[in-house]
């Protein structure tokens, strides 16, 4: 009736939309399809403005602040680091779900126990992928990593 909204963590979502009949691989699929889409974008924008300062500026390509050629230099591992995107989404009446805003910078402070859970989860995450990249041990993370932590938060998608 678009005056109510609920946030659920994954899982539960899941079994909601399960318990209603509804095909959550289905609806996973279409939402990875549009991430991907995004992505794929924001790469080739995030490119196109590389090569345009560099064509405008006669600047070496590994001084230009895009960073291209030094994100594929000696120094590749500090600049491999994931970052954390928030991608918001809504479901209309019929569970199509809709892109709504794509977060640069998504809040990270909790609004609830489960929120927590959540964002624990995927900033330890963050976290252990960054460490793979750079080579450093996970054993470090360890310490770090949260109570509830059900598993692995992340997936890498192909952008091909």
């Amino acid at each position: 009736d678009g005056r109510s909204s609920q946030q659920h963590d994954l899982k539960q979502l899941q079994r909601e939309l399960e318990m209603s009949g509804i095909d959550y691989n289905n609806i996973w699929d279409e939402i990875e399809t549009s991430i991907q889409i995004v992505m794929k974008r924001f790469i080739y924008l995030r490119n196109s403005e590389c090569s345009t300062k560099v064509e405008n500026s006669l600047a070496d390509v590994s001084d230009s602040s895009c960073g291209e050629s030094f994100i594929h230099s000696t120094h590749s591992p500090i600049c491999s680091i994931p970052k954390i995107m928030g991608f918001d989404y809504i479901f209309d009446s019929s569970t199509n779900p809709y892109l709504l805003e794509v977060n640069r910078f998504p809040g990270l402070e909790p609004r609830s126990t489960m929120d927590l859970d959540v964002k624990q989860s995927v900033v330890y995450d963050a976290w252990v992928a960054a460490c793979d990249r750079m080579g450093i041990p996970k054993k470090y993370l360890q310490g770090l990593r949260p109570s509830k932590h059900k598993g692995f938060s992340l997936k890498r998608l192909s952008l091909d």
